[in-house]
């Protein structure tokens, strides 16, 4: 998980952390990963244009 919110994807994100006896492919625990984090951003959180509200 830490290593896909550095940014990590493909093989860079699986090198070293899947046992020899994982039954899910890479994209699975992709998939999987990606269905953990929130559909939505945070209130406050930066938007796509880096902005974000000013809150005093």
């Amino acid at each position: 998980m830490i290593r896909y919110l550095f940014g990590r994807r493909g093989e860079a994100l699986f090198v070293g952390a899947l046992a020899s006896d994982t039954t899910r492919t890479e994209a699975e625990l992709q998939d999987y990963i990606q269905s953990l984090l929130p559909k939505q951003p945070c209130p406050g959180a930066l938007l796509h244009d880096r902005t974000a509200p000013i809150r005093h």
